[in-house]
């Protein structure tokens, strides 16, 4: 289901995975680990960060596609809810470490200016939760979290069990973001773009 690619693509690298389905077990919320949290540290989020992570999403949408069958692995641990509460493209790579995927990841945020897929994946956690922060504001109409949300309320191809699973994610995605407010205002303006990059035909 398209919706549900894009909406995945929000929370795990830009078009993860497609149809799975997020659940909110009551599990405790784990810390990221060290190593996430220097990564996020060296992340720095300017408008030239934010114009190469916009220009990467059809880029890395194409990647998930071709490594479908990697992505899809990988998924069930990276919508645990103490996956989304740290940061869960760092998982994502450290899983695909050493696979074909990982090499052509590496390969693909490279073209737009990403030194490695773990230098893209610090800046894809801290831009995705603050879209998390700018969807829980009643005054932001037109961020990525936001227009989901509409659209699984209006679309009537979705059917009611893929709308329960869908809004499970979007609740996971809220609840765990939690970003510094100078994230959120280099994200907010990009907010409209992200979305389109995400919906726009391959």
């Amino acid at each position: 289901m398209r919706l549900c690619r894009r909406l995945t693509a929000l929370a795990l690298s830009a078009a993860l995975v497609a149809g799975v389905a997020a659940s909110l077990p009551g599990a405790s919320v784990l810390a990221p680990t060290a190593a996430q949290a220097a990564q996020e540290e060296r992340a720095a989020l300017t408008d030239r960060t934010m114009e190469a992570f916009v220009a990467s999403i059809p880029a890395m949408r194409a990647w998930t596609e071709q490594h479908d069958e990697a992505t899809r692995a990988v998924a069930p641990k990276v919508l645990k809810p103490s996956a989304l509460s740290g940061n869960p493209f760092a998982l994502v790579v450290e899983e695909l470490r050493g696979s074909d995927a990982y090499t052509a990841m590496g390969a693909t945020v490279g073209r737009h200016g990403f030194d490695t897929p773990e230098a893209w994946a610090g800046v894809a956690n801290r831009v995705t939760k603050a879209l998390g922060v700018l969807a829980s504001r009643t005054d932001q109409a037109d961020n990525a979290l936001a227009e989901a949300q509409r659209e699984i309320e209006t679309n009537p191809q979705i059917t009611a069990e893929d709308r329960m699973k869908l809004k499970g994610l979007l609740m996971a995605l809220s609840l765990f973001a939690n970003a510094p407010e100078a994230d959120v205002a280099v994200v907010a303006p990009y907010s409209g773009r992200i979305v389109e990059a995400l919906r726009s035909p391959l």
